[in-house]
């Protein structure tokens, strides 16, 4: 009776390499900006997760509105700050840090 040797789908398997990324296809590289660079990788459906949400960082502030400042509601033009307005923050009711 024999012992050992080869058995099919035995032993380490092989290490699978991805293709790299070289970036997405862009036509006309004259105008080419910053921020239609990383829209078209974001845009990319060929482009890697990580790209991806690299470019997502990147553009969030272009592509998003940031918050006005409250302003009171006689519409005087003043501005609330922090520690007047009429909302708790949602750390305002957890208990002081623990020291040890």
């Amino acid at each position: 009776m024999a012992r050992g040797g080869a058995r099919p789908g035995a032993g380490r398997k092989k290490k699978v390499i991805a293709p790299e990324y070289s970036g997405p296809h862009i036509e006309n590289y004259a105008t080419l900006t910053p921020f239609t660079y990383w829209l078209a990788v974001l845009r990319d459906p060929l482009a890697p997760p990580d790209w991806r949400l690299m470019a997502s960082d990147k553009l969030a502030p272009y592509m998003h509105a940031r918050v006005a400042p409250k302003q009171l509601e006689g519409g005087q033009g003043e501005l609330l700050l922090e520690d007047q307005s009429s909302e708790k923050s949602v750390f305002s009711a957890l208990p002081p840090p623990m020291r040890h």
